[in-house]
């Protein structure tokens, strides 16, 4: 199908697609975010975008971890000694350092934070053919 170039630069989301394609990228970006948060299925100008170009993306769920509680852990001392000093230093190890006795697997809540979408590769549809 053939569509005339005239009738396309009428449509003003080519016309700011022309002027601005980093813009369109991120409105497209805004409204793909807004359509996940939403909970929507459908979006009129999300369509409208979709009719008119392709795109190439890329797409994360980020997530949020929350300790619940206070994990333990160990350095061994390999005297009395060792361990008045260390203690009274307060010259605390590194957390890598520590021989920790429950996992973080076990320790906290993981929960959604945000979506993370990249549009790139915009295009024209007609200029796929």
């Amino acid at each position: 199908m053939y569509t005339c170039p005239f009738l396309l630069t009428m449509n003003p989301k080519i016309q700011e697609y022309k002027e601005n394609p980093k813009e369109v990228e991120k409105t497209i970006t805004r409204l793909m975010e807004s359509q996940i948060y939403e909970g929507t299925t459908e979006c009129e100008s999300l369509n409208e975008y979709r009719s008119l170009f392709t795109w190439d993306a890329y797409y994360e769920i980020c997530y949020d971890f929350t300790p619940q509680y206070t994990i333990s852990g160990h350095e061994s001392c390999d005297s009395f000694e060792e361990l008045k000093r260390v203690w009274e230093s307060q010259d605390y190890p590194d957390a890598c350092d520590i021989d920790w006795e429950d996992s973080l697997e076990n320790c906290g809540e993981v929960s959604p934070g945000h979506v993370d979408i990249t549009i790139y590769n915009l295009r024209l549809k007609d200029d796929d053919k």
